[in-house]
């Protein structure tokens, strides 16, 4: 009898813990299917900048918001990918996110952040007030408003 009981208990064990690792993955916004992961999207910014077309990129996250999480930057390769999130729709943690492995659902676009935007930024991701003042000139990024974000 104890036998049977311990074997049923190592069971649902082993059970829980393989669904455990395969639900590593954490869903921030909205859950959505991974459909078709774009690569080398430099080719084809034309395609979706266009404002209507939502496209879905993996990369690993480089830096997060410190302060409340509103946005990521991601390297995605060839590129740095700029994440801030639908509406403030939602949020993802503030620590713990660097080189992380994510994937980002959302509308991508090429947008000239200012420096006052700039600035604003790396203060939210912890940059020294020196690293502050050294941005003195405007940015041209590639850009996604994300509706989900999936971090693995």
């Amino acid at each position: 009898m104890l036998k049977k009981i311990s074997i049923s208990f190592l069971t649902v064990g082993l059970t829980l813990c393989c669904h455990a690792q395969e639900g590593d993955a954490t869903y921030y916004g909205k859950k959505f299917d991974i459909q078709i992961l774009e690569e080398h999207i430099s080719d084809r910014i034309d395609i979706f900048d266009a404002g209507d077309n939502s496209i879905q990129i993996k990369g690993e996250i480089i830096s997060s918001c410190s302060k409340k999480g509103c946005w990521i930057n991601m390297d995605i390769g060839e590129n740095k990918l700029f994440v801030k999130f639908k509406d403030y729709g939602f949020f993802v943690p503030t620590t713990g996110l660097e080189g992380k492995s994510t994937i980002v659902n959302g509308k991508l676009s090429v947008d000239t952040l200012s420096v006052e935007t700039l600035r604003h930024y790396a203060e939210d991701g912890g940059k020294s007030q020196k690293e502050i003042l050294a941005i003195t000139e405007p940015q041209i990024t590639l850009s996604l408003l994300a509706d989900g974000v999936i971090i693995e």
